[in-house]
C-alpha cells in the first residue's frame, strides 16, 4: 500500500473513532438529561402531593369561615328579634302587670311558648307544632290556666263560643282573644307605650310561617277582627 493510501486509511480510522466517542458522549448527555428531567418531575410531583393536603386545608378553612359568617348572621337576626321582643314587652309592662290569677298565668305561658320556637303545624295542639287556634287552645287548657269549660280540641269557632263577645278592641283586657279571617287568632297583650300600637301574641302564618310572635293587632293582613272576652274568673 502506498503512503498516500495508508494516510487516508489512518484518517478514516481516526474519524470513525471520533464518531464513536462523540456518540458515547451524546448518549451520556442524553442519559444525564433524562435523569435530570426525571428528577425535576419527581420533585414537582412530590411538591404537588405535599401541597395538596395544604390546599384542602385552605379550602376547608374557607368553607368554615363562610359557615361561621352565616351562623353569626343568623345569631344576629335572633338577637335583634329578641331585642325587639324585649322592647315590646317593656312597653307592655303596665298592661301585663295589671293581670293576675289565671289571666296572668295565660299571658306568661304564651310568652314562654314564644321563646321555645315551636313550629307551625296544621291542626297542631302540642309543643311539636301549633296552628293558630291550637296555640290558644293549649294555653287555656294548660294546668296553669285550665278554665271550667270544655276546652282541649277547640278550633277558632269553638274558641269564639267560649268567650263573651266584645264590641271593640277597647273592651278587651290582656289575655282576651281577637279573631280574624283565615282562622288567625291572637291573644291580646295591650298597648305598647312607645309606639301606641295595640299588641297581640299568637302563631302567625303570614310572612314567616310557623312563628309565635308579638304583632300589631291592626296589621293590614289581619282582616275582619272580632273580639272575645275570656272568662278567667277575675
Amino acid at each position: 500500500m502506498s503512503e498516500t493510501g495508508q494516510s487516508t486509511l489512518d484518517e478514516l480510522q481516526r474519524s470513525v473513532t471520533g464518531l464513536k466517542q462523540l456518540r458515547k458522549s451524546a448518549f451520556g448527555s442524553i442519559v444525564l438529561l433524562i435523569i435530570g428531567v426525571a428528577f425535576v418531575v419527581g420533585s414537582l410531583t412530590y411538591s404537588i402531593l405535599k401541597l395538596r393536603p395544604l390546599e384542602n386545608q385552605v379550602k376547608q378553612k374557607e368553607n368554615d369561615k363562610i359557615r361561621l359568617e352565616q351562623e353569626i348572621q343568623e345569631k344576629n337576626k335572633e338577637i335583634n328579634a329578641l331585642k325587639e321582643r324585649i322592647n315590646k314587652l317593656r312597653g307592655l309592662g303596665d298592661s301585663l302587670d295589671s293581670a293576675h290569677g289565671k289571666r296572668k298565668a295565660a299571658l306568661n305561658l304564651a310568652l314562654e311558648l314564644m321563646d321555645e320556637g315551636i313550629p307551625f303545624k296544621p291542626g297542631g295542639r302540642t309543643k311539636e307544632g301549633f296552628d293558630t287556634s291550637g296555640f290558644i287552645d293549649y294555653i287555656l287548657a294548660s294546668p296553669e290556666v285550665r278554665l271550667p269549660l270544655d276546652i282541649g280540641l277547640c278550633n277558632q269557632a269553638c274558641l269564639a263560643k267560649l268567650t263573651t263577645p266584645a264590641q271593640t278592641l277597647g273592651d278587651l283586657q290582656p289575655g282576651d282573644l281577637i279573631f280574624y279571617e283565615y282562622d288567625q287568632t291572637l291573644m291580646y297583650l295591650g298597648r305598647e307605650k312607645k309606639s301606641g300600637k295595640e299588641q297581640g301574641i299568637g302563631m302567625v302564618f303570614y310572612g314567616t310561617p310557623g312563628k309565635i310572635d308579638i304583632v300589631d293587632v291592626t296589621f293590614a293582613k289581619l282582616r275582619s277582627p272580632s273580639y272575645g272576652k275570656v272568662p278567667y274568673g277575675d
